[in-house]
């Protein structure tokens, strides 16, 4: 008898055993005999479609699972999973002076608060929100800051702990009545409060010009009062 195994490498990538009248392979992982007996790569892909959730590449020997642009493979080799660019420094918001914000398979550069995207797209300059939101500082002036604004109050108000809306700190009676927008001298305890002190807790005109306190429900209301009936502006 012959020794086949003797001659060359009659099996490629796997072990020759040598029988009477001829020589077995035994076929390392991901090969396996071809018509010729000598070992040859299998074509994982091809046996199996559902091998890789997005696309199989066969490889010598193996295979390999990949994704599309945005994903990456999780810990099984085989399934994708959204890659957050942001988390892994792989952007280029940073050059840009802007904020990465991560999105299902991609991801976007935005401005953080304060600023608002230059009309190039390629940066951020300052929000001036004096302009932007008209309103903002009732009953002063707004300053813009960079990055923000603060509000200037008029006398009478005192700025927020945030510095960004001002708050009615004067003080006068509280009437429990009006007629034609007319407070009912009568019906005041004549104690100074503040009109949110007066307007949240059941008053219906408050001060020496009879400002008629807003109605429960209504913007109004729910700006001057906005932890509800009975609570003041400040949450006391």
């Amino acid at each position: 008898d012959t020794d086949e195994c003797s001659v060359g490498n009659p099996c490629g990538n796997g072990t020759c055993k040598n029988v009477i009248g001829g020589f077995e392979c035994t076929c390392e992982e991901g090969f396996e005999p071809g018509p010729m007996m000598t070992c040859e790569d299998i074509n994982e892909c091809a046996q199996n479609p559902l091998l890789c959730a997005f696309r199989c590449v066969n490889t010598y020997g193996s295979y390999e699972c990949k994704c599309p642009t945005g994903y990456v493979l999780r810990e099984d080799r085989r399934m994708c999973r959204d890659e957050d660019e942001c988390e892994e420094g792989k952007h280029d918001c940073a050059e840009k002076q802007m904020e990465c914000k991560n999105l299902i398979g991609t991801y976007i550069c935005i401005c953080g608060p304060g600023y608002q995207r230059r009309p190039d797209g390629e940066g951020c300059v300052d929000e001036n929100e004096c302009q932007t939101k008209p309103g903002i500082c009732e009953n002063g002036r707004c300053l813009n800051t960079r990055g923000s604004y603060t509000c200037e109050c008029n006398d009478g108000f005192t700025a927020s702990p945030t510095q960004d809306e001002c708050l009615d700190n004067r003080e006068g009676y509280c009437f429990t009545e009006v007629l034609q927008n007319m407070c009912q001298i009568g019906s005041s305890n004549r104690n100074p409060v503040t009109k949110s002190e007066c307007c949240c807790d059941g008053g219906r005109g408050w001060g020496p010009h009879c400002e008629i306190c807003p109605f429960q429900g209504t913007v109004a209301f729910k700006k001057l009062c906005p932890h509800g009936r009975g609570f003041m502006t400040n949450g006391a």
